[in-house]
Protein backbone atom coordinates (compact mmCIF):
# COMPACT_ATOMS: atom_id res chain seq x y z
CA UNK A 1 0.00 0.00 0.00
CA UNK A 2 1.01 3.61 -0.51
CA UNK A 3 1.38 5.98 2.49
CA UNK A 4 -1.50 8.25 1.45
CA UNK A 5 -1.29 10.14 4.77
CA UNK A 6 1.91 11.77 3.47
CA UNK A 7 0.04 13.47 0.61
CA UNK A 8 -1.06 17.12 0.95
CA UNK A 9 -4.46 17.52 2.56
CA UNK A 10 -7.25 16.80 0.07
CA UNK A 11 -5.05 14.79 -2.29
CA UNK A 12 -5.65 11.42 -0.64
CA UNK A 13 -6.95 8.77 -3.08
CA UNK A 14 -10.69 9.01 -3.80
CA UNK A 15 -10.97 11.90 -1.35
CA UNK A 16 -14.62 12.56 -0.41
CA UNK A 17 -15.85 9.42 -2.21
CA UNK A 18 -18.88 7.61 -0.81
CA UNK A 19 -18.40 4.12 0.72
CA UNK A 20 -18.36 1.19 -1.72
CA UNK A 21 -18.14 -2.62 -1.45
CA UNK A 22 -14.76 -4.16 -2.19
CA UNK A 23 -12.29 -6.91 -1.35
CA UNK A 24 -9.95 -6.62 1.68
CA UNK A 25 -6.87 -5.87 -0.45
CA UNK A 26 -8.60 -2.88 -2.04
CA UNK A 27 -10.04 -1.63 1.25
CA UNK A 28 -6.63 -1.65 2.93
CA UNK A 29 -5.31 0.89 0.41
CA UNK A 30 -7.65 3.54 1.85
CA UNK A 31 -7.20 2.80 5.56
CA UNK A 32 -4.58 4.25 7.91
CA UNK A 33 -4.95 1.20 10.19
CA UNK A 34 -4.60 -2.55 9.62
CA UNK A 35 -7.82 -4.07 8.31
CA UNK A 36 -8.69 -6.99 10.60
CA UNK A 37 -10.44 -10.11 9.35
CA UNK A 38 -12.05 -13.03 11.23
CA UNK A 39 -10.72 -16.50 10.55
CA UNK A 40 -13.25 -19.23 9.80
CA UNK A 41 -13.05 -20.88 13.24
CA UNK A 42 -14.07 -17.61 14.92
CA UNK A 43 -17.26 -17.03 12.95
CA UNK A 44 -20.38 -17.93 14.98
CA UNK A 45 -22.12 -21.12 13.88
CA UNK A 46 -24.69 -20.62 11.14
CA UNK A 47 -23.27 -17.26 10.08
CA UNK A 48 -21.15 -16.19 7.12
CA UNK A 49 -19.25 -13.14 6.02
CA UNK A 50 -21.27 -10.52 4.16
CA UNK A 51 -20.31 -7.32 2.44
CA UNK A 52 -17.16 -5.36 3.23
CA UNK A 53 -17.39 -1.63 2.51
CA UNK A 54 -14.69 1.03 2.82
CA UNK A 55 -15.01 4.77 3.26
CA UNK A 56 -11.91 6.78 2.26
CA UNK A 57 -10.86 10.03 3.86
CA UNK A 58 -12.80 13.15 2.98
CA UNK A 59 -13.24 16.72 4.05
CA UNK A 60 -15.44 15.70 6.99
CA UNK A 61 -14.96 11.91 7.22
CA UNK A 62 -12.10 9.76 8.44
CA UNK A 63 -11.46 6.43 6.73
CA UNK A 64 -13.26 3.35 8.03
CA UNK A 65 -14.26 -0.16 7.04
CA UNK A 66 -17.51 -2.01 7.76
CA UNK A 67 -17.97 -5.78 7.63
CA UNK A 68 -21.25 -7.60 8.18
CA UNK A 69 -21.82 -11.19 9.30
CA UNK A 70 -25.26 -12.75 9.08
CA UNK A 71 -27.15 -16.04 9.08
CA UNK A 72 -29.77 -17.94 11.04
CA UNK A 73 -31.75 -14.79 11.74
CA UNK A 74 -28.76 -13.08 13.36
CA UNK A 75 -26.61 -10.18 12.20
CA UNK A 76 -23.35 -8.55 13.39
CA UNK A 77 -21.51 -5.48 12.17
CA UNK A 78 -17.78 -4.78 12.61
CA UNK A 79 -16.57 -1.21 12.19
CA UNK A 80 -12.83 -0.43 12.06
CA UNK A 81 -11.09 2.95 12.19
CA UNK A 82 -8.28 4.98 13.80
CA UNK A 83 -9.42 6.47 17.11
CA UNK A 84 -7.46 9.72 17.26
CA UNK A 85 -9.66 12.50 18.63
CA UNK A 86 -9.90 11.78 22.38
CA UNK A 87 -7.74 9.75 24.80
CA UNK A 88 -6.22 7.37 22.22
CA UNK A 89 -5.63 4.74 24.92
CA UNK A 90 -9.40 4.28 25.40
CA UNK A 91 -11.22 1.17 24.11
CA UNK A 92 -14.76 2.11 25.18
CA UNK A 93 -15.24 4.49 22.25
CA UNK A 94 -18.66 3.84 20.68
CA UNK A 95 -20.15 2.58 23.93
CA UNK A 96 -22.73 4.85 25.51
CA UNK A 97 -22.66 2.66 28.62
CA UNK A 98 -19.83 0.29 29.49
CA UNK A 99 -20.98 -2.80 31.40
CA UNK A 100 -17.82 -4.87 31.67
CA UNK A 101 -14.53 -6.13 30.26
CA UNK A 102 -13.28 -9.54 29.24
CA UNK A 103 -10.27 -11.06 27.54
CA UNK A 104 -10.50 -12.32 23.96
CA UNK A 105 -7.29 -14.04 22.98
CA UNK A 106 -4.44 -11.60 23.52
CA UNK A 107 -6.61 -8.49 23.69
CA UNK A 108 -9.12 -6.99 26.12
CA UNK A 109 -12.66 -6.16 25.08
CA UNK A 110 -15.06 -3.62 26.58
CA UNK A 111 -18.75 -4.48 26.21
CA UNK A 112 -21.94 -2.54 26.84
CA UNK A 113 -24.59 -0.57 24.96
CA UNK A 114 -24.25 1.88 22.08
CA UNK A 115 -26.17 5.15 21.68
CA UNK A 116 -29.27 3.29 20.50
CA UNK A 117 -29.19 0.81 23.35
CA UNK A 118 -27.90 -2.08 21.23
CA UNK A 119 -25.36 -4.57 22.55
CA UNK A 120 -21.86 -3.62 21.41
CA UNK A 121 -18.20 -4.27 22.18
CA UNK A 122 -14.95 -2.44 21.48
CA UNK A 123 -11.29 -3.41 21.32
CA UNK A 124 -7.97 -2.27 19.87
CA UNK A 125 -5.40 -4.15 17.84
CA UNK A 126 -2.44 -2.21 16.56
CA UNK A 127 -3.64 1.13 15.23
CA UNK A 128 -7.14 -0.27 14.65
CA UNK A 129 -10.10 0.31 16.91
CA UNK A 130 -12.83 -2.28 16.36
CA UNK A 131 -16.47 -1.67 17.28
CA UNK A 132 -18.73 -4.73 17.13
CA UNK A 133 -22.48 -4.19 17.17
CA UNK A 134 -25.28 -6.76 17.43
CA UNK A 135 -27.90 -5.71 14.89
CA UNK A 136 -30.21 -8.71 15.10
CA UNK A 137 -30.57 -11.80 17.26
CA UNK A 138 -28.84 -12.89 20.45
CA UNK A 139 -25.34 -14.24 21.03
CA UNK A 140 -23.57 -16.10 23.80
CA UNK A 141 -20.57 -14.25 25.18
CA UNK A 142 -18.26 -17.07 24.08
CA UNK A 143 -19.32 -16.55 20.46
CA UNK A 144 -18.33 -12.89 20.53
CA UNK A 145 -15.09 -13.67 22.37
CA UNK A 146 -14.11 -16.23 19.76
CA UNK A 147 -14.97 -13.89 16.91
CA UNK A 148 -12.95 -10.98 18.27
CA UNK A 149 -10.05 -13.22 19.30
CA UNK A 150 -9.87 -14.58 15.75
CA UNK A 151 -9.34 -11.19 14.10
CA UNK A 152 -6.04 -10.91 12.28
CA UNK A 153 -4.58 -8.59 9.62
CA UNK A 154 -6.27 -9.17 6.27
CA UNK A 155 -3.29 -7.77 4.36
CA UNK A 156 -0.11 -8.59 6.34
CA UNK A 157 2.09 -6.87 3.76
CA UNK A 158 0.59 -3.53 4.84
CA UNK A 159 1.82 -3.87 8.42
CA UNK A 160 5.41 -2.65 7.83
CA UNK A 161 4.08 0.47 6.07
CA UNK A 162 1.66 1.24 8.89
CA UNK A 163 4.19 0.52 11.64
CA UNK A 164 6.66 3.26 10.70
CA UNK A 165 4.70 6.54 11.15
CA UNK A 166 4.13 8.11 14.55
CA UNK A 167 0.58 8.49 15.80
CA UNK A 168 0.21 12.09 14.62
CA UNK A 169 1.53 11.31 11.16
CA UNK A 170 -1.23 8.75 10.58
CA UNK A 171 -3.95 10.68 12.39
CA UNK A 172 -6.70 12.03 10.14
CA UNK A 173 -7.81 14.68 12.64
CA UNK A 174 -4.31 15.95 13.42
CA UNK A 175 -3.57 16.27 9.70
CA UNK A 176 -6.92 18.00 9.29
CA UNK A 177 -6.20 20.38 12.17
CA UNK A 178 -9.32 19.90 14.28
CA UNK A 179 -11.42 17.10 15.71
CA UNK A 180 -15.09 16.16 15.51
CA UNK A 181 -17.65 17.95 17.67
CA UNK A 182 -15.05 20.56 18.72
CA UNK A 183 -12.86 17.95 20.40
CA UNK A 184 -9.64 19.72 19.46
CA UNK A 185 -7.31 19.00 22.39
CA UNK A 186 -5.39 16.37 20.43
CA UNK A 187 -6.12 17.38 16.84
CA UNK A 188 -5.19 21.06 17.12
CA UNK A 189 -1.98 20.57 19.14
CA UNK A 190 1.53 20.82 17.66
CA UNK A 191 2.95 17.28 17.55
CA UNK A 192 6.47 15.89 17.20
CA UNK A 193 7.93 12.40 17.48
CA UNK A 194 11.22 13.60 19.00
CA UNK A 195 11.50 13.27 22.78
CA UNK A 196 14.30 15.84 22.83
CA UNK A 197 12.23 18.41 20.94
CA UNK A 198 9.14 18.15 23.13
CA UNK A 199 11.20 18.01 26.34
CA UNK A 200 13.06 21.20 25.44
CA UNK A 201 9.86 23.12 24.63
CA UNK A 202 7.53 21.70 27.29
CA UNK A 203 6.49 23.91 30.21
CA UNK A 204 6.25 20.74 32.34
CA UNK A 205 8.61 17.78 32.85
CA UNK A 206 7.95 14.90 30.47
CA UNK A 207 7.48 11.92 32.79
CA UNK A 208 8.27 8.51 31.29
CA UNK A 209 8.36 5.04 32.87
CA UNK A 210 11.77 3.82 33.96
CA UNK A 211 12.26 1.23 32.80
CA UNK A 212 9.90 1.48 29.85
CA UNK A 213 7.94 -1.81 29.66
CA UNK A 214 9.22 -4.26 27.03
CA UNK A 215 7.94 -3.45 23.55
CA UNK A 216 6.77 0.07 24.46
CA UNK A 217 8.25 3.21 22.93
CA UNK A 218 7.61 6.93 22.63
CA UNK A 219 5.05 7.72 19.93
CA UNK A 220 4.86 11.51 19.99
CA UNK A 221 4.35 14.56 22.15
CA UNK A 222 2.49 17.82 21.67
CA UNK A 223 2.11 21.37 22.96
CA UNK A 224 -1.04 23.44 22.90
CA UNK A 225 -0.29 26.03 20.19
CA UNK A 226 -1.90 29.12 21.73
CA UNK A 227 -1.82 29.08 25.53
CA UNK A 228 -3.53 29.17 27.88
CA UNK A 229 -3.42 26.39 28.74
CA UNK A 230 0.29 25.55 28.82
CA UNK A 231 -0.41 21.88 28.18
CA UNK A 232 1.88 19.05 27.15
CA UNK A 233 0.61 15.68 25.93
CA UNK A 234 2.55 12.54 25.10
CA UNK A 235 1.97 8.95 23.97
CA UNK A 236 3.63 5.56 24.22
CA UNK A 237 2.83 2.69 21.85
CA UNK A 238 3.39 -1.06 21.86
CA UNK A 239 5.00 -3.21 19.19
CA UNK A 240 1.77 -3.46 17.18
CA UNK A 241 1.19 0.29 17.27
CA UNK A 242 -1.57 0.47 19.89
CA UNK A 243 -1.48 3.54 22.11
CA UNK A 244 -0.77 2.04 25.53
CA UNK A 245 -0.19 5.27 27.47
CA UNK A 246 -1.62 8.76 27.10
CA UNK A 247 -0.55 11.56 29.46
CA UNK A 248 -1.17 15.27 29.83
CA UNK A 249 0.28 17.90 32.15
CA UNK A 250 -0.05 21.61 32.96
CA UNK A 251 1.64 23.91 35.48
CA UNK A 252 -0.30 24.21 38.73
CA UNK A 253 -0.36 28.01 38.31
CA UNK A 254 -1.69 27.82 34.74
CA UNK A 255 -4.80 29.98 34.17
CA UNK A 256 -6.54 26.71 33.24
CA UNK A 257 -4.91 24.06 35.45
CA UNK A 258 -5.92 20.43 35.28
CA UNK A 259 -8.76 19.80 37.70
CA UNK A 260 -7.83 17.71 40.74
CA UNK A 261 -9.42 15.39 41.51
CA UNK A 262 -10.53 14.86 37.92
CA UNK A 263 -13.93 13.61 36.86
CA UNK A 264 -14.08 10.05 35.54
CA UNK A 265 -17.18 8.94 33.66
CA UNK A 266 -18.90 5.98 35.38
CA UNK A 267 -20.47 5.18 31.99
CA UNK A 268 -16.94 4.32 30.77
CA UNK A 269 -16.57 1.85 33.62
CA UNK A 270 -14.29 3.96 35.85
CA UNK A 271 -14.06 3.31 39.58
CA UNK A 272 -12.12 5.88 41.61
CA UNK A 273 -10.20 5.87 44.89
CA UNK A 274 -7.52 7.92 46.64
CA UNK A 275 -4.08 6.44 47.24
CA UNK A 276 -0.57 7.36 48.34
CA UNK A 277 2.09 6.99 45.64
CA UNK A 278 5.27 8.93 44.86
CA UNK A 279 5.08 10.23 48.48
CA UNK A 280 1.92 12.16 47.74
CA UNK A 281 -1.82 11.62 47.60
CA UNK A 282 -3.21 10.96 44.16
CA UNK A 283 -6.41 9.86 42.47
CA UNK A 284 -6.33 6.35 41.03
CA UNK A 285 -9.00 4.92 38.76
CA UNK A 286 -9.56 1.62 36.99
CA UNK A 287 -12.15 0.20 34.62
CA UNK A 288 -11.48 -3.40 35.67
CA UNK A 289 -9.29 -4.32 38.69
CA UNK A 290 -7.28 -6.89 36.74
CA UNK A 291 -7.68 -6.04 33.07
CA UNK A 292 -7.63 -2.21 33.30
CA UNK A 293 -7.64 0.42 31.94
CA UNK A 294 -5.95 2.49 34.59
CA UNK A 295 -5.52 6.18 35.32
CA UNK A 296 -3.75 8.39 37.84
CA UNK A 297 -3.94 12.12 38.51
CA UNK A 298 -1.78 14.13 40.90
CA UNK A 299 0.21 17.30 41.59
CA UNK A 300 3.99 17.22 41.86
CA UNK A 301 6.73 19.85 41.81
CA UNK A 302 4.46 22.68 40.73
CA UNK A 303 2.76 20.70 37.95
CA UNK A 304 -0.40 18.66 37.56
CA UNK A 305 -0.50 15.34 35.69
CA UNK A 306 -3.12 12.93 34.40
CA UNK A 307 -2.09 9.62 32.86
CA UNK A 308 -4.07 6.79 31.25
CA UNK A 309 -2.99 3.22 30.38
CA UNK A 310 -5.00 1.12 27.96
CA UNK A 311 -6.92 -1.92 29.21
CA UNK A 312 -4.83 -5.07 28.79
CA UNK A 313 -1.54 -3.19 28.39
CA UNK A 314 -0.28 -4.24 31.83
CA UNK A 315 -0.61 -7.41 33.87
CA UNK A 316 -2.68 -5.81 36.65
CA UNK A 317 -2.99 -2.95 39.10
CA UNK A 318 0.30 -3.72 40.84
CA UNK A 319 2.09 -3.33 37.52
CA UNK A 320 0.33 0.00 37.05
CA UNK A 321 1.32 1.35 40.46
CA UNK A 322 4.94 0.25 39.82
CA UNK A 323 4.82 2.17 36.55
CA UNK A 324 3.57 5.31 38.34
CA UNK A 325 6.23 4.99 41.05
CA UNK A 326 8.93 4.60 38.39
CA UNK A 327 8.05 7.70 36.35
CA UNK A 328 11.02 10.00 35.80
CA UNK A 329 11.57 13.18 33.82
CA UNK A 330 12.90 12.47 30.33
CA UNK A 331 16.53 13.46 30.05
CA UNK A 332 17.06 13.03 26.31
Amino acid sequence: MEPFWEAPWGEQPRFNAKPWPCEPEEAQRYLNVPLLWPVARGIPEGMSLGALTVRPEGEKAWSSAHLTLSGGGRRLRLKQFHFDWWRPSEITVGLQRTLGFYRAGDTVVAWGRDQRGRSAAGMAWGRSTVLLRIERGTFAEIELRQLLASLEPAVPTALPVLAVPAFHELSYHIRRGHGPRQLDEIAAADWTEEVRTIRAASPTPLLLPEPIPPGWRFDGGALWPAPPPLETQWLLRDEQGSTVLYARARPTQDPQPLKLPPHYQPTEGWRVRQSLLRRRRMTLAHQHPDLGGWSAAWAEGGYRYQLFVRAGALSGEKAFTRLIEGLKAASK
